[in-house]
């Protein structure tokens, strides 16, 4: 059985989290193709570089979208739907 929270099969040792769910950290989010741009918390990036980026849900017809908060200096700076980027998270690092 799945949790309510998450897709994926629990037999199979697979459980994916909803994206706003997800407590991994997010390094950054790129747009498809090559120079697209997006957004990084790694530093030497320009106007790119932010302080944080945060998975939520919008509110949408009947659900919730995922989407992206990108924040720099405390700010919200864009809201960027998931369906158009690709996500990197920082390295976990194993105890």
């Amino acid at each position: 059985m799945t949790h309510p929270n998450t897709t994926g099969d629990d037999d199979m040792g697979l459980v994916v989290e909803l994206i706003e769910h997800d407590k991994s950290e997010i390094e950054s989010i790129w747009y498809p193709g090559e120079n697209a741009g997006g957004y990084t918390t790694q530093r030497g990036f320009g106007p790119m570089t932010c302080d944080q980026i945060v998975a939520y849900g919008e509110n949408g017809h009947m659900s919730a979208i995922p989407f992206y908060a990108v924040i720099r200096d405390e700010q919200i700076i864009a809201r960027v739907p998931a369906w158009l980027i690709e996500v990197r998270y920082k390295a976990r690092v194993s105890a």
